[in-house]
Protein backbone atom coordinates (compact mmCIF):
# COMPACT_ATOMS: atom_id res chain seq x y z
CA UNK A 1 0.00 0.00 0.00
CA UNK A 2 1.20 3.31 -0.02
CA UNK A 3 0.45 5.34 3.01
CA UNK A 4 -1.59 4.05 5.52
CA UNK A 5 -5.04 5.26 5.58
CA UNK A 6 -5.93 4.78 9.69
CA UNK A 7 -6.23 8.21 11.51
CA UNK A 8 -3.66 7.35 14.01
CA UNK A 9 -1.01 7.40 10.93
CA UNK A 10 -1.14 11.54 11.86
CA UNK A 11 1.82 9.84 14.40
CA UNK A 12 3.55 9.52 11.05
CA UNK A 13 2.16 12.46 9.43
CA UNK A 14 5.67 14.97 8.95
CA UNK A 15 7.71 12.22 7.72
CA UNK A 16 4.89 11.10 4.53
CA UNK A 17 4.34 15.02 4.30
CA UNK A 18 8.73 15.84 4.09
CA UNK A 19 9.80 12.45 2.47
CA UNK A 20 6.92 10.66 0.22
CA UNK A 21 6.04 7.21 0.76
CA UNK A 22 9.36 5.74 -1.91
CA UNK A 23 12.83 6.27 -1.59
CA UNK A 24 16.12 5.54 -3.89
CA UNK A 25 19.75 5.78 -3.60
CA UNK A 26 19.54 10.13 -3.05
CA UNK A 27 17.11 9.42 0.10
CA UNK A 28 18.11 9.68 3.62
CA UNK A 29 20.47 6.84 3.63
CA UNK A 30 21.50 7.45 -0.73
CA UNK A 31 24.23 9.60 -2.00
CA UNK A 32 23.22 12.93 -3.78
CA UNK A 33 22.88 12.94 -7.27
CA UNK A 34 24.16 16.08 -9.04
CA UNK A 35 21.34 16.03 -11.85
CA UNK A 36 18.73 15.36 -9.26
CA UNK A 37 18.96 18.82 -7.82
CA UNK A 38 16.21 21.06 -8.57
CA UNK A 39 16.22 24.64 -9.65
CA UNK A 40 18.42 26.71 -6.71
CA UNK A 41 15.31 28.19 -5.28
CA UNK A 42 13.94 24.42 -3.80
CA UNK A 43 17.35 23.83 -3.16
CA UNK A 44 18.03 25.96 -0.41
CA UNK A 45 15.65 27.98 1.66
CA UNK A 46 16.84 26.81 5.29
CA UNK A 47 17.77 30.49 6.24
CA UNK A 48 15.91 33.37 6.01
CA UNK A 49 12.05 34.79 6.28
CA UNK A 50 8.83 33.18 4.57
CA UNK A 51 7.94 34.48 1.42
CA UNK A 52 4.20 33.13 1.83
CA UNK A 53 2.48 35.66 -0.32
CA UNK A 54 2.16 34.38 -3.30
CA UNK A 55 4.89 31.25 -3.03
CA UNK A 56 6.02 28.81 -6.44
CA UNK A 57 6.08 25.24 -6.49
CA UNK A 58 9.97 25.80 -5.79
CA UNK A 59 10.03 28.98 -3.42
CA UNK A 60 7.47 26.75 -1.88
CA UNK A 61 9.49 24.10 -1.49
CA UNK A 62 12.40 25.57 -0.27
CA UNK A 63 10.57 27.53 2.48
CA UNK A 64 8.63 23.97 3.62
CA UNK A 65 11.59 22.21 3.65
CA UNK A 66 13.03 24.52 5.88
CA UNK A 67 9.82 25.19 8.43
CA UNK A 68 9.91 21.45 8.70
CA UNK A 69 13.33 21.53 9.81
CA UNK A 70 12.76 23.87 12.59
CA UNK A 71 10.37 22.02 13.50
CA UNK A 72 12.19 18.52 13.61
CA UNK A 73 14.96 20.56 15.20
CA UNK A 74 12.48 22.10 18.06
CA UNK A 75 11.29 18.70 19.05
CA UNK A 76 14.02 16.64 19.00
CA UNK A 77 13.31 16.47 22.44
CA UNK A 78 9.71 14.31 21.77
CA UNK A 79 11.73 12.43 18.92
CA UNK A 80 12.85 9.13 19.08
CA UNK A 81 14.63 8.96 15.82
CA UNK A 82 16.21 12.63 15.49
CA UNK A 83 19.07 11.36 13.82
CA UNK A 84 16.92 10.74 10.61
CA UNK A 85 14.04 13.07 11.12
CA UNK A 86 16.66 15.97 10.63
CA UNK A 87 17.80 14.55 7.30
CA UNK A 88 15.03 17.24 5.95
CA UNK A 89 17.90 20.29 7.22
CA UNK A 90 20.22 18.34 4.80
CA UNK A 91 20.11 20.27 1.16
CA UNK A 92 21.48 17.39 -0.61
CA UNK A 93 19.03 14.86 1.02
CA UNK A 94 16.08 16.57 0.07
CA UNK A 95 16.80 16.73 -3.51
CA UNK A 96 15.39 13.55 -4.92
CA UNK A 97 11.67 14.50 -3.87
CA UNK A 98 11.68 18.36 -4.49
CA UNK A 99 12.67 17.20 -7.80
CA UNK A 100 10.23 14.67 -8.28
CA UNK A 101 7.74 17.21 -6.90
CA UNK A 102 8.79 19.98 -9.50
CA UNK A 103 8.84 18.17 -12.41
CA UNK A 104 5.24 16.83 -11.96
CA UNK A 105 3.86 20.25 -11.77
CA UNK A 106 6.41 21.19 -14.83
CA UNK A 107 4.22 18.07 -17.00
CA UNK A 108 1.15 18.93 -16.00
CA UNK A 109 0.56 16.18 -14.01
CA UNK A 110 0.22 18.13 -11.04
CA UNK A 111 -1.36 21.02 -10.33
CA UNK A 112 -0.05 23.49 -7.42
CA UNK A 113 -2.37 25.63 -5.47
CA UNK A 114 -0.63 29.01 -4.13
CA UNK A 115 -3.01 30.21 -2.15
CA UNK A 116 -3.16 26.96 -0.05
CA UNK A 117 0.61 26.82 -0.43
CA UNK A 118 0.76 30.63 1.21
CA UNK A 119 -1.64 28.70 4.11
CA UNK A 120 0.29 26.21 4.94
CA UNK A 121 3.67 27.90 5.05
CA UNK A 122 1.93 30.53 7.47
CA UNK A 123 0.53 27.72 9.79
CA UNK A 124 3.62 25.65 9.98
CA UNK A 125 5.70 29.42 10.52
CA UNK A 126 2.93 30.24 13.20
CA UNK A 127 3.41 26.98 15.26
CA UNK A 128 6.22 27.73 17.99
CA UNK A 129 5.41 24.28 19.41
CA UNK A 130 5.14 20.60 18.00
CA UNK A 131 2.92 19.17 15.62
CA UNK A 132 0.01 17.39 17.77
CA UNK A 133 -1.99 14.15 16.55
CA UNK A 134 -4.74 15.60 14.32
CA UNK A 135 -3.18 19.15 13.69
CA UNK A 136 -4.57 21.05 11.17
CA UNK A 137 -1.70 21.88 9.09
CA UNK A 138 -2.37 18.12 7.74
CA UNK A 139 -5.47 19.38 5.91
CA UNK A 140 -4.51 22.47 4.58
CA UNK A 141 -1.00 21.50 3.09
CA UNK A 142 -2.81 18.42 1.54
CA UNK A 143 -4.02 20.42 -0.67
CA UNK A 144 -1.00 22.49 -2.13
CA UNK A 145 -0.57 20.09 -5.11
CA UNK A 146 -3.35 17.95 -6.29
CA UNK A 147 -3.24 15.19 -9.41
CA UNK A 148 -4.70 15.79 -12.59
CA UNK A 149 -4.12 12.58 -14.56
CA UNK A 150 -7.46 10.49 -14.98
CA UNK A 151 -7.90 6.45 -14.10
CA UNK A 152 -5.48 4.91 -17.03
CA UNK A 153 -3.37 7.74 -17.34
CA UNK A 154 0.54 7.57 -17.20
CA UNK A 155 2.21 9.39 -14.31
CA UNK A 156 5.44 8.40 -12.65
CA UNK A 157 5.53 8.98 -8.41
CA UNK A 158 2.88 8.88 -5.82
CA UNK A 159 3.70 10.73 -2.41
CA UNK A 160 1.64 12.40 0.12
CA UNK A 161 2.30 15.91 -0.97
CA UNK A 162 2.75 15.21 -4.82
CA UNK A 163 0.29 12.42 -5.98
CA UNK A 164 -0.28 13.09 -9.85
CA UNK A 165 -3.53 11.47 -9.89
CA UNK A 166 -6.67 13.15 -9.42
CA UNK A 167 -8.62 12.49 -5.62
CA UNK A 168 -9.21 8.83 -5.06
CA UNK A 169 -6.89 7.55 -6.94
CA UNK A 170 -2.86 6.48 -6.81
CA UNK A 171 0.03 5.71 -8.90
CA UNK A 172 0.64 2.52 -9.69
CA UNK A 173 4.13 2.57 -10.81
CA UNK A 174 5.05 -1.53 -11.10
CA UNK A 175 7.83 -3.38 -13.04
CA UNK A 176 7.70 -0.98 -16.13
CA UNK A 177 7.13 2.65 -16.43
CA UNK A 178 5.25 4.64 -16.56
CA UNK A 179 2.54 3.44 -14.00
CA UNK A 180 -1.43 4.27 -14.53
CA UNK A 181 -3.58 6.16 -12.09
CA UNK A 182 -5.71 3.61 -10.66
CA UNK A 183 -8.86 3.27 -8.20
CA UNK A 184 -9.50 1.30 -5.07
CA UNK A 185 -9.75 -2.22 -5.47
CA UNK A 186 -13.34 -3.42 -4.85
CA UNK A 187 -14.46 -6.88 -3.06
CA UNK A 188 -13.04 -9.65 -4.99
CA UNK A 189 -10.93 -7.51 -6.77
CA UNK A 190 -7.24 -7.69 -6.42
CA UNK A 191 -5.45 -4.88 -3.53
CA UNK A 192 -4.21 -1.93 -5.60
CA UNK A 193 -1.86 1.35 -4.73
CA UNK A 194 -5.31 3.07 -3.64
CA UNK A 195 -6.17 0.30 -1.28
CA UNK A 196 -9.78 -0.81 -0.81
CA UNK A 197 -12.89 0.27 -1.71
CA UNK A 198 -15.03 1.84 1.44
CA UNK A 199 -16.29 -1.51 3.75
CA UNK A 200 -13.69 -3.74 1.92
CA UNK A 201 -10.30 -4.44 3.91
CA UNK A 202 -6.68 -6.05 1.86
CA UNK A 203 -6.43 -10.05 2.98
CA UNK A 204 -3.96 -11.78 1.33
CA UNK A 205 -3.85 -9.44 -1.83
CA UNK A 206 -7.67 -9.25 -2.42
CA UNK A 207 -9.83 -6.92 -1.42
CA UNK A 208 -12.43 -8.70 0.83
CA UNK A 209 -15.55 -7.35 2.96
CA UNK A 210 -14.66 -6.28 6.00
CA UNK A 211 -16.58 -7.65 8.83
CA UNK A 212 -19.30 -5.98 10.99
CA UNK A 213 -20.10 -5.58 14.44
CA UNK A 214 -21.24 -8.80 15.98
CA UNK A 215 -19.30 -10.87 13.40
CA UNK A 216 -16.90 -13.79 14.62
CA UNK A 217 -13.49 -12.33 14.35
CA UNK A 218 -10.74 -14.86 15.72
CA UNK A 219 -9.51 -16.38 12.37
CA UNK A 220 -9.08 -13.09 11.21
CA UNK A 221 -8.85 -9.98 13.93
CA UNK A 222 -7.97 -7.69 11.15
CA UNK A 223 -10.78 -8.20 9.23
CA UNK A 224 -12.90 -6.00 11.41
CA UNK A 225 -14.65 -2.99 9.90
CA UNK A 226 -13.34 0.57 10.41
CA UNK A 227 -13.95 1.94 13.76
CA UNK A 228 -14.49 -1.52 15.10
CA UNK A 229 -11.92 -4.04 16.80
CA UNK A 230 -11.60 -7.42 17.47
CA UNK A 231 -12.91 -8.57 21.16
CA UNK A 232 -10.25 -11.48 22.03
CA UNK A 233 -12.22 -12.10 24.94
CA UNK A 234 -15.77 -12.65 22.96
CA UNK A 235 -13.87 -13.19 19.41
CA UNK A 236 -16.31 -11.03 17.73
CA UNK A 237 -15.98 -7.59 15.91
CA UNK A 238 -16.95 -4.79 18.50
CA UNK A 239 -17.77 -1.17 18.42
CA UNK A 240 -14.66 0.90 19.52
CA UNK A 241 -14.81 2.39 22.67
CA UNK A 242 -15.40 6.45 23.08
CA UNK A 243 -13.38 8.47 25.15
CA UNK A 244 -13.14 7.46 28.85
CA UNK A 245 -13.60 3.56 28.59
CA UNK A 246 -11.32 1.52 29.99
CA UNK A 247 -9.26 -0.75 27.22
CA UNK A 248 -6.12 -2.57 27.36
CA UNK A 249 -5.01 -1.65 23.77
CA UNK A 250 -5.37 1.31 22.07
CA UNK A 251 -6.85 -0.55 18.88
CA UNK A 252 -10.14 -0.68 21.28
CA UNK A 253 -10.54 3.13 21.35
CA UNK A 254 -12.55 5.45 18.67
CA UNK A 255 -10.23 6.05 15.36
CA UNK A 256 -12.34 8.73 14.11
CA UNK A 257 -13.35 11.54 14.43
CA UNK A 258 -10.48 11.88 16.51
CA UNK A 259 -8.00 9.00 17.30
CA UNK A 260 -7.78 7.80 21.14
CA UNK A 261 -5.12 6.24 22.64
CA UNK A 262 -5.51 3.64 25.28
CA UNK A 263 -3.42 5.04 28.03
CA UNK A 264 -2.79 5.06 31.99
CA UNK A 265 -3.84 8.54 33.49
CA UNK A 266 -2.98 9.64 37.12
CA UNK A 267 -6.26 7.97 38.00
CA UNK A 268 -3.72 4.67 37.67
CA UNK A 269 -6.82 3.29 34.92
CA UNK A 270 -6.31 2.85 31.45
CA UNK A 271 -8.74 4.28 29.52
CA UNK A 272 -9.19 5.83 26.09
CA UNK A 273 -8.04 9.04 25.83
CA UNK A 274 -7.55 12.39 23.87
CA UNK A 275 -3.78 13.01 23.82
CA UNK A 276 -4.75 16.87 23.83
CA UNK A 277 -6.44 16.09 27.54
CA UNK A 278 -3.43 14.42 28.52
CA UNK A 279 -0.61 16.12 31.70
CA UNK A 280 2.34 15.97 33.27
CA UNK A 281 2.27 12.30 35.28
CA UNK A 282 0.46 10.47 32.57
CA UNK A 283 1.11 7.21 30.53
CA UNK A 284 2.44 8.90 26.96
CA UNK A 285 3.32 7.21 23.35
CA UNK A 286 6.77 8.61 22.17
CA UNK A 287 7.46 7.99 18.37
CA UNK A 288 9.89 9.42 15.40
CA UNK A 289 9.42 12.59 13.34
CA UNK A 290 8.91 14.81 16.67
CA UNK A 291 5.50 13.61 17.55
CA UNK A 292 4.54 12.41 20.59
CA UNK A 293 1.48 12.14 22.56
CA UNK A 294 2.28 14.57 25.12
CA UNK A 295 0.58 18.01 24.51
CA UNK A 296 3.77 20.09 23.58
CA UNK A 297 5.36 21.83 26.02
CA UNK A 298 5.17 18.79 27.53
CA UNK A 299 7.58 15.72 26.80
CA UNK A 300 7.21 11.99 27.07
CA UNK A 301 10.16 10.89 28.72
CA UNK A 302 10.41 7.51 27.23
CA UNK A 303 13.51 5.34 26.04
CA UNK A 304 13.45 5.23 22.33
CA UNK A 305 10.02 4.23 20.76
CA UNK A 306 7.70 3.52 22.98
CA UNK A 307 5.68 4.36 26.16
CA UNK A 308 6.81 6.40 28.53
CA UNK A 309 5.28 9.67 31.19
CA UNK A 310 4.52 12.82 30.25
CA UNK A 311 7.15 15.02 31.58
CA UNK A 312 7.93 19.31 31.94
CA UNK A 313 11.15 19.23 30.05
CA UNK A 314 14.35 20.64 31.70
CA UNK A 315 15.73 23.87 30.64
CA UNK A 316 18.90 24.91 29.39
CA UNK A 317 21.99 24.05 31.48
CA UNK A 318 19.93 21.74 33.77
CA UNK A 319 20.79 18.01 34.19
CA UNK A 320 19.00 15.79 31.64
CA UNK A 321 18.67 11.65 31.56
CA UNK A 322 16.23 9.52 30.23
CA UNK A 323 13.37 10.06 32.46
CA UNK A 324 14.46 13.55 32.72
CA UNK A 325 14.43 14.80 28.92
CA UNK A 326 15.10 18.27 27.69
CA UNK A 327 12.90 21.37 26.93
CA UNK A 328 11.97 22.09 23.16
CA UNK A 329 14.79 22.95 21.40
CA UNK A 330 17.42 21.52 23.49
CA UNK A 331 19.43 18.31 23.54
CA UNK A 332 20.79 15.98 26.46
CA UNK A 333 24.21 16.19 25.29
CA UNK A 334 26.71 14.95 28.78
CA UNK A 335 24.34 14.75 31.16
CA UNK A 336 23.26 18.51 30.50
CA UNK A 337 20.44 20.60 28.11
CA UNK A 338 21.95 22.33 25.11
CA UNK A 339 20.66 24.71 22.71
CA UNK A 340 20.47 23.07 19.03
CA UNK A 341 21.38 25.89 16.49
CA UNK A 342 19.64 25.83 12.84
CA UNK A 343 21.71 25.50 9.96
CA UNK A 344 24.31 28.35 8.95
CA UNK A 345 23.53 29.18 12.96
CA UNK A 346 26.19 29.24 15.55
CA UNK A 347 27.07 27.10 17.47
CA UNK A 348 29.95 25.94 20.11
CA UNK A 349 28.97 28.78 22.00
CA UNK A 350 28.09 27.78 25.69
CA UNK A 351 27.42 24.53 24.35
CA UNK A 352 25.50 24.97 21.70
CA UNK A 353 25.09 22.21 19.14
CA UNK A 354 23.92 21.55 15.89
CA UNK A 355 21.09 19.30 14.12
CA UNK A 356 22.44 15.78 13.47
CA UNK A 357 22.05 16.81 9.88
CA UNK A 358 25.49 19.21 10.53
CA UNK A 359 28.33 19.44 11.99
CA UNK A 360 29.83 22.93 14.14
CA UNK A 361 32.98 24.15 11.42
CA UNK A 362 34.73 27.46 12.25
CA UNK A 363 31.62 28.22 14.72
CA UNK A 364 29.11 27.51 12.01
CA UNK A 365 26.35 24.63 11.74
CA UNK A 366 27.68 23.17 8.43
CA UNK A 367 25.79 20.35 6.47
CA UNK A 368 28.10 16.78 6.88
CA UNK A 369 29.04 15.22 4.25
CA UNK A 370 27.13 12.39 2.42
CA UNK A 371 28.02 9.31 0.94
CA UNK A 372 30.23 9.93 -2.44
CA UNK A 373 31.58 12.84 -0.60
CA UNK A 374 35.21 13.43 0.80
CA UNK A 375 35.41 13.06 4.67
CA UNK A 376 37.48 12.96 7.50
CA UNK A 377 36.94 10.95 10.65
CA UNK A 378 33.35 10.45 12.24
CA UNK A 379 31.90 13.79 10.43
CA UNK A 380 29.51 11.45 7.42
CA UNK A 381 25.91 11.85 7.95
CA UNK A 382 24.14 8.65 7.94
CA UNK A 383 27.20 7.05 6.54
CA UNK A 384 30.60 6.20 7.52
CA UNK A 385 34.17 7.97 6.57
CA UNK A 386 36.16 4.50 4.80
CA UNK A 387 39.10 5.74 3.33
CA UNK A 388 38.60 9.21 3.12
CA UNK A 389 35.31 9.04 1.48
CA UNK A 390 31.41 8.42 3.07
CA UNK A 391 30.61 5.00 2.88
CA UNK A 392 26.94 3.66 2.96
CA UNK A 393 27.40 1.33 6.19
CA UNK A 394 25.58 -1.79 3.74
CA UNK A 395 26.20 -1.80 0.21
CA UNK A 396 23.55 -0.48 -1.90
CA UNK A 397 20.82 -2.92 -3.25
CA UNK A 398 20.94 -4.15 -6.81
CA UNK A 399 18.63 -4.47 -9.56
CA UNK A 400 15.37 -6.47 -8.58
CA UNK A 401 16.71 -6.80 -4.83
CA UNK A 402 14.09 -6.33 -2.19
CA UNK A 403 13.90 -3.22 -0.77
CA UNK A 404 12.36 -0.74 1.96
CA UNK A 405 11.87 1.41 4.73
CA UNK A 406 15.10 0.21 7.14
CA UNK A 407 16.81 -1.77 4.49
CA UNK A 408 20.05 -0.01 2.46
CA UNK A 409 18.91 2.47 -0.31
CA UNK A 410 18.85 1.42 -3.90
CA UNK A 411 21.98 2.10 -6.22
CA UNK A 412 22.41 4.69 -8.14
CA UNK A 413 20.19 4.90 -11.13
CA UNK A 414 17.46 2.73 -9.18
CA UNK A 415 14.51 3.23 -7.41
CA UNK A 416 12.60 1.19 -4.65
CA UNK A 417 9.05 0.21 -6.51
CA UNK A 418 6.25 -1.89 -5.11
CA UNK A 419 5.40 -4.69 -7.69
CA UNK A 420 2.54 -6.86 -6.80
CA UNK A 421 3.16 -6.88 -3.05
CA UNK A 422 6.73 -6.36 -3.00
CA UNK A 423 9.25 -3.68 -3.09
CA UNK A 424 11.67 -4.29 -5.30
CA UNK A 425 14.89 -2.34 -6.73
CA UNK A 426 14.18 -1.02 -10.82
CA UNK A 427 15.52 1.25 -13.01
CA UNK A 428 14.08 5.06 -12.14
CA UNK A 429 11.17 6.71 -14.13
CA UNK A 430 11.91 9.26 -16.25
CA UNK A 431 10.01 11.95 -18.20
Amino acid sequence: MPCANDTRASLLLVTTIALGCGYSARGVDGSPSEDASPPDAADGGVEGGVDASRPTAATFIADYNRLLCELYVRCEPRDADALRSQAVCHPSLRRYFDHARLRAVEAGRTAFDSVAASECLSELAALSGCLELGSPSAATCGDVFRGTVPADGACLYQAVLSTECVDGLACAVGAACPGECVPPGMPGEPCTHAGCAAGTVCREGLCVAAWAVGSPCGEDPLRCAVTTYCNPESGRCEAQKDQGAPCVLTEECASEPEALLCLETRTAVRACVAPADTAEGDECFRTSFGLDSCPSPLVCAASGVGLGMCAVGAAAGEDCATDRPCGLGLRCQGGMCVPISLPGGRCGVDGTACPHSHRCLDGVCTARPVVGESCIGGECYLSECIGGVCTATAPPRGHEEPCGLGDPPCQDGLECRRVDFEQLCLPECAD
